[in-house]
């Protein structure tokens, strides 16, 4: 049986992204420089996870996207979870 403390609640999580958050968030990517460091850090976790076509992701905190779409583009099979509904909307 699994302990009722297991299960966290969305306030336990801190601080929940709203929707002016969100298109904040999405906004940022627009940005030359932005898009820039977004790449970066697309190609560091393509060079430290060497996944294959096909092969299962499951993107935690995947905000409004950005990566999921890049994953999925890779020929990756992908979940996004998000804690903020307004996140997950603007995906």
């Amino acid at each position: 049986m699994t302990p009722a403390s297991f299960f966290l609640k969305l306030t336990d999580m801190g601080y929940v992204f709203s929707f002016q958050d969100a298109l904040a968030y999405d906004k940022w990517f627009q940005k030359p420089q932005n898009k820039h460091t977004a790449d970066l850090e697309c190609q560091l976790m393509r060079d430290m996870l060497k996944p294959a076509a096909g092969e299962s992701v499951l993107d935690i905190g995947c905000g409004t996207g950005q990566s999921t779409c890049w994953l999925l583009n890779m020929g990756l099979e992908v979940t996004g979870l998000d804690p903020s509904p307004y996140m997950l909307a603007t995906a």
